[in-house]
């Protein structure tokens, strides 16, 4: 048998696939004064991102990578339990 060398990946790909019934997005743009924003999913629409929902005392920032469940309100979906995996600037 040929061995062949590792796939040479991103960092962010090295982290494990979401749970079950959660997705994992990048963060759109986030209103720290107005305490939203939006993530944008693959294969689906962007979602609204609530700062109540963040489960650390971190902000959301522009392109920090995301995992979520999701959740509904008066207006439709929005991201619940939101939990920063990785941050551009390295903040988590």
């Amino acid at each position: 048998a040929q061995h062949l060398p590792p796939p040479k990946v991103c960092k962010a790909c090295h982290l494990l696939m979401p749970a079950t019934h959660r997705e994992r997005g990048l963060v759109k743009w986030f209103n720290a004064r107005k305490q939203f924003g939006f993530i944008v999913r693959r294969n689906a629409d962007e979602i609204f991102a609530p700062a109540a929902e963040v489960k650390s005392r971190a902000r959301l920032k522009e392109g920090d990578l995301v995992e979520f469940t999701i959740g509904a309100n008066e207006r439709g979906p929005i991201a619940k339990e939101i939990r920063i995996l990785n941050s551009p600037n390295g903040s988590q």
